[in-house]
């Protein structure tokens, strides 16, 4: 998403960015799981 958005809503920009792009909802949600899998979880 452009830096705009989150600019204009005040809110902070996002720690990462899986890069998800169009498709079909499978698609985008696949996708999605696919990314999230390989993202290091912070240490709490």
């Amino acid at each position: 998403m452009p830096a705009t958005f989150f600019d204009e809503l005040g809110m902070p920009a996002p720690d990462v960015n899986l890069e998800i792009g169009s498709g079909s909802h499978t698609s985008q949600t696949a996708g999605a799981m696919l990314r999230v899998e390989t993202e290091p979880v912070p240490a709490s």
